[in-house]
This record gives structure tokens, C-alpha cells and sequence, in this order.
């Protein structure tokens, strides 16, 4: 009885391929099912840019969702939580509120990107300046981003992007639907339209 053999190159794809097969099933269960911030998964996810979630067009990457989870996680162990006693380690509901936030974003870029609303750097820059003026004559901008290091761990950047980006191009839509419409409802409307509709995709269970 004669035995075929089988040429070294092909060895070597078969292996090649269950190796990759068996690290992207080990990559999806990090993610998808355990949610891991372990160093090498946080890191191949965001080189992948693997989706967690998508609004219309937009993507919400797993990174988006840990950024927002470690912000989360920061805030319920920070100065606020710890003076009004409420202090704990993140939980289950934590994490949904995390990831919705990462959604919610998403759903703004969405609706800026269908509008034709565009919010640039300096639009950005003034706000944040306004808020910082806001909080006083005795607050500096210093003491301003010392406040966000502390309670989120975000330094400036990080604060434009995730919050005053999106609550500028919040606030134009409402406008705009209100002098369309006269209904100051109608936003909120939709956009829990938006997100609890088919074109808002799920793919972490908690």
C-alpha cells in the first residue's frame, strides 16, 4: 500500500490556516463574550479596528467601547465618587452604559454626516474655552484639565472628542429640527428611532 505525500508547502498553509482560524475564534470570545482589556487583545483589536457595534454607516470600534469603559471606571473610583461615598468597581450596568455612550456618538456622526453638518477643530476649541470660562473667574484651565484627569482619566483632547464634539453637533440638529418642525421633542425622537431601529447593530451581549 503506497502513501501519498504530501508537499511541505501545503503542510505548512494547512497549519498557517488553523492557526489564524484558531486566533480569531480565541479573539472573538476576548472580545465579543469577555469583553478582555488585556494588554495584546486591546491592542490587536484597535490595529483591526474591530467593530462592536454600527449606527447607519458609522462604526463603533472596540477600542470607542473601552476608551468610554475606562473612563467609566476611573469616574466610579475618582474624587466625586469617593466624597459622596459611592465609590465601587464597575459593573455589569456600567459596562451597557459605557458601550451605549460609544453608540451615541456614533449616532451623532451619523446624523452630521446625513445632515451635512459639519463641526471643525475650532468650533471645538471655543466651546471648550466657554466652558472653562463658565466654571469661573477663580478655575484655570489648568485646574480644568487636572479635573478631567481625575474623575476620567482624559486629558483635553480626549474630552473635545468624546464630549463637546458630539454635544455641538447634538445641540445644531435640535436647533435645526426645532425651527423645522416647532416640536422640541422631535429630535429625541428620532434618534431613539435611530438607535433602537434596524440600523443600529448590537454585537456585545452583556
Amino acid at each position: 500500500m503506497k502513501f501519498q505525500v504530501i508537499p511541505r508547502n501545503v503542510v505548512i498553509v494547512a497549519i498557517v490556516v488553523l492557526l489564524l482560524t484558531a486566533l480569531g475564534v480565541g479573539l472573538y470570545s476576548a472580545v465579543y463574550r469577555q469583553q478582555s482589556e488585556h494588554p495584546a487583545i486591546e491592542k490587536i483589536a484597535d490595529i483591526m479596528q474591530l467593530p462592536v457595534a454600527k449606527v447607519g454607516n458609522q462604526k463603533v470600534t472596540y477600542t470607542d467601547y473601552l476608551t468610554h469603559l475606562k473612563a467609566q471606571r476611573v469616574f466610579l473610583k475618582g474624587p466625586t465618587a469617593i466624597s459622596q461615598g459611592v465609590a465601587r468597581e464597575i459593573g455589569t450596568e456600567d459596562r451597557v452604559q459605557a458601550y451605549e455612550r460609544a453608540i451615541r456618538i456614533a449616532a451623532m456622526n451619523y446624523f452630521a454626516e446625513k445632515d451635512d453638518i459639519v463641526v471643525t477643530s475650532l468650533d471645538v476649541d471655543r466651546t471648550f474655552q466657554d466652558l472653562v470660562d463658565r466654571a469661573g473667574t477663580s478655575t484655570n484651565t489648568g485646574e480644568i484639565l487636572q479635573f478631567l484627569q481625575d474623575e476620567f482619566g482624559w486629558d483635553e483632547r480626549q474630552f473635545k472628542e468624546f464630549v463637546v464634539r458630539p454635544a455641538l453637533i447634538e445641540d445644531t440638529l435640535k436647533q435645526n429640527r426645532v425651527l423645522e418642525t416647532q416640536n422640541m421633542l422631535v429630535f429625541d425622537d428620532e434618534l431613539a428611532e435611530l438607535l433602537n431601529g434596524e440600523d443600529t447593530k448590537r454585537y456585545i451581549s452583556f
